[in-house]
C-alpha cells in the first residue's frame, strides 16, 4: 500500500499541485478583489459626504502619496489633506456625488493592487446633468487594511464649462 500511495504521488502530484496552487491563487484574488473594491466605495462614499477627514483616512499618510484631479497634481499626505479640506469643507456647501459604474480590479503582487474606475459625476441637486469620469486607484496593503498610494481622477465637463 505504501508503494501504491509513493506512486501516486508521483504520478498525480505535478498535475494537481499546480491545480491546487491556482485554485489557491484565485480565492486570494477574489479576496483582494474584494478588500480594494470596499476601499474604493468608501472613497466614493466620502466623497460624496463631503467628509474629506475620511478621504485623507484612505490616503497613505507617507510623502510619496499622491493625487491628480483634471490637471491638477498634489503630493505627500499633508498638501492631499489640505487640498481636500479647502475643497470639501464645510460639508453643507459640497454637493458633488459619484456615480460607480464598474470596478475592475488588477493585482500588482501580494501588497499592491490596481483599481481602474469608471463612474459618472454631478451635483446631488441635479441628478439629470452628469457627465462620465474614470479613477485609476493604486494601493498597498498596510497592515491590514488598503491605503490608496496613487489616485488619479479625470473626468469629461459638462456642456459650457
Amino acid at each position: 500500500m505504501k508503494h501504491v500511495c509513493i506512486l501516486a504521488s508521483a504520478v498525480f502530484g505535478p498535475i494537481l499541485l499546480p491545480v491546487a496552487v491556482r485554485a489557491q491563487a484565485t480565492l486570494e484574488a477574489r479576496g483582494l478583489s474584494k478588500e480594494v473594491d470596499g476601499v474604493v466605495r468608501s472613497y466614493m462614499a466620502a466623497h460624496d459626504a463631503g467628509n474629506a477627514a475620511a478621504l485623507a483616512a484612505l490616503i497613505d499618510s507617507g510623502p510619496a502619496a499622491t493625487l491628480a484631479e483634471d490637471g491638477q497634481l498634489r503630493k505627500g499626505w499633508k498638501a492631499i489633506r489640505a487640498y481636500l479640506d479647502t475643497l470639501l469643507e464645510p460639508p453643507r456647501l459640497y454637493g458633488g456625488q459619484l456615480e460607480l459604474r464598474a470596478i475592475d480590479v488588477t493585482a500588482l503582487g501580494p501588497e499592491h493592487a490596481l483599481a481602474i474606475v469608471a463612474f459618472t459625476e454631478g451635483l446631488k441637486a441635479d441628478p439629470k446633468d452628469r457627465f462620465p469620469g474614470v479613477m485609476t486607484i493604486v494601493v498597498r496593503r498596510v497592515g491590514r487594511q488598503w491605503r490608496a498610494i496613487s489616485v488619479h481622477k479625470s473626468s469629461v465637463p459638462m456642456a459650457g464649462e
